[in-house]
């Protein structure tokens, strides 16, 4: 009975040093992973542009989503006359795993209808020029706000169904710039607020946890 316990003591300090071995192997592996990015291209296809030329895209680490949603990337397309944008082939697979391409698809236009994409502030006044288009009567239009210095849209993206004369997709802004006066009392200084990156401190305090609780096992093992 006495030669039984030295041998099962051993046992569990192999069973326990196998352990921690495969947790130090898998995190390499899953670091390496993580470590890992591929391109996403979405290309514009025969009858229209992407984001202005014929091509945008993404670099994105591996098993990760893509930074915007889908309609974001609907909104970089611009057809060309007489076309409307259908959607991608193939399907946007938002979850990245290995390079991917996907490309614009179009209709022609066969019922037309006029719409009008508009950039104001919170008064109604337009702040950038208004845009225009034709695309087919019950087709899907989406548009992507502008980068207005100083403001800030209602929203990054917006889709409508054409419908009549009077489709339109607005976009409003509000200032986003904090204002104060200096200490002279005649001049006002803006400055834009920035806040703590919340996501990034909570990776690095799971990356200390995730060390701690290893260090803790070793340290049961050598004793």
């Amino acid at each position: 009975m006495e030669l039984i316990k030295p041998k099962v003591k051993s046992l569990v300090k192999a069973l326990l040093f196998l352990y921690v071995i495969s947790i130090v192997l898998s995190s390499g592996l899953v670091a390496e992973a993580a470590s890992r990015t591929y391109e996403v291209s979405f290309r514009a296809g025969s009858q229209g542009t992407i984001d202005g030329g014929s091509s945008y895209e993404e670099k994105v680490a591996y098993n990760q989503s893509l930074p915007y949603d889908i309609s974001y990337y609907d909104g970089l397309v611009v057809s060309n006359p007489g076309y409307y944008f259908t959607g991608w082939s193939p399907v946007i697979d938002t979850t990245v795993t290995e390079k991917a391409v996907y490309v614009a698809q179009y209709a022609k236009v066969i019922e037309g209808v006029d719409y009008h994409i508009s950039f104001v502030d919170d008064q109604g006044t337009e702040l950038e020029t208004h845009k225009v288009g034709v695309t087919e009567e019950g087709a899907v239009i989406t548009a992507n706000a502008l980068d207005i210095e100083g403001y800030k849209a209602d929203t990054e993206t917006k889709t409508v169904t054409a419908k009549g004369k009077d489709t339109e997709i607005k976009f409003i802004y509000t200032p986003t710039k904090d204002k104060y006066q200096s200490g002279n009392g005649n001049k006002s200084t803006t400055e834009d607020i920035k806040l703590p990156d919340k996501k990034n401190a909570d990776k690095e305090k799971k990356r200390a946890e995730d060390r701690k609780q290893l260090y803790k096992l070793w340290m049961r093992w050598i004793k």
